[in-house]
């Protein structure tokens, strides 16, 4: 929706010239043109943008901005591109009744097909409901991850008496970035259609755990990141408790 709103300001100074000029070569070069029409609603506002753009050269044609618009508008509106001539190899849209009919009445002998993207956006949406859920669920069990230490613990209790030490920088390092990665596991973002930030970032924590568990041995610069394991274990076996997607 941005990258189409953005497209459409910068329509307003284009040259309707070259407009045409640049669709009859597209229809040359592939045989004729594909018209797709979508509407958005940029944030903020109640009016509607309607766009017209060929999907063979990505190019935006026309703009319409209104608050209610019905078929014959929207058919009185594409009006001028249908008198370009050019022939017409489809027309593409969403699912919306309006914007179907409307470009079946403009160019009745293109067959219209409905744009795949919005087909599986509306196909996977009730699965990333449960994907959130899984995303939620994680996060909620991880909890705040304690911060990486930068000094050792002092031992005023066990002669002889020894005070903090600072810890090995590059070892706090390893440690910063491994916490970090363990937040951005729990906090990915689905994106339709394919894009599932749960699945995807318990993967993440998965792969996260098997490094970690490759951690041997009592040493007391090992206890942050054993720390940060078996945080890590307790989120998957939780997860695997959960109801299964």
């Amino acid at each position: 929706m941005g990258k189409l709103y953005r497209q459409f300001l910068a329509l307003l100074s284009a040259s309707e010239e070259n407009c045409k000029e640049s669709l009859k070569e597209t229809a040359q070069e592939y045989g004729g043109v594909i018209w797709v029409m979508d509407a958005m609603q940029p944030e903020g506002t109640s009016v509607l943008v309607y766009v017209l753009y060929e999907a063979l050269s990505g190019k935006v044609v026309g703009a319409l901005q209104r608050e209610h618009v019905s078929e014959a508008e929207l058919v009185e509106w594409l009006e001028p591109y249908r008198d370009l001539g050019l022939p017409v190899l489809e027309t593409l849209s969403d699912g919306e009744s309006t914007l179907i009919a409307t470009l079946k009445t403009c160019w009745p002998q293109a067959p219209h097909q409905r744009c795949q993207v919005h087909f599986l956006n509306n196909l996977v949406t009730d699965l990333l409901e449960y994907d959130d859920e899984l995303r939620t669920y994680m996060r909620q069990d991880l909890g705040g991850l304690p911060k990486v230490p930068q000094n050792m613990p002092g031992e005023p209790d066990s002669p002889p008496y020894k005070p903090e030490q600072p810890r090995d920088p590059v070892l706090i390092g390893i440690e910063t970035q491994v916490r970090q990665a363990i937040r951005d596991a729990v906090n990915r973002i689905s994106r339709k259609p394919f894009t599932r930030g749960g699945l995807y970032g318990y993967e993440q924590l998965e792969a996260i755990a098997q490094e970690l568990a490759k951690i041997r041995g009592p040493n007391p610069e090992n206890h942050y990141l054993q720390l940060l394991q078996t945080r890590v274990e307790w989120v998957l076996a939780r997860t695997e408790l959960q109801p299964k997607i």
